[in-house]
């Protein structure tokens, strides 16, 4: 059975991830590619608690676009 995500308000990653966009505010940053780094980071986090790999910027073939993937060795 995969892991199963546990994501709290309170965990380090989600509490890093909203400083950084209060960072962001205080600056007037608002465009989304100022906060793909930190996203990244929040997502990699997550990912880790599932024995996934973020792949920032993964090239999918598809209608839409993509900006990542979570990849694990269990999928392959």
């Amino acid at each position: 059975m995969a892991n199963q995500l546990k994501l709290k308000s309170s965990h380090k990653a989600i509490r890093d991830y909203y400083a950084t966009l209060q960072q962001y505010e205080q600056h007037d940053i608002t465009h989304e590619g100022a906060v793909s780094n930190p996203f990244a980071f929040l997502l990699d986090a997550c990912a880790k608690q599932v024995d996934a790999t973020l792949v920032p910027q993964y090239p999918m073939r598809t209608p839409q676009p993509w900006n990542g993937s979570l990849t694990s060795i269990a999928s392959r």
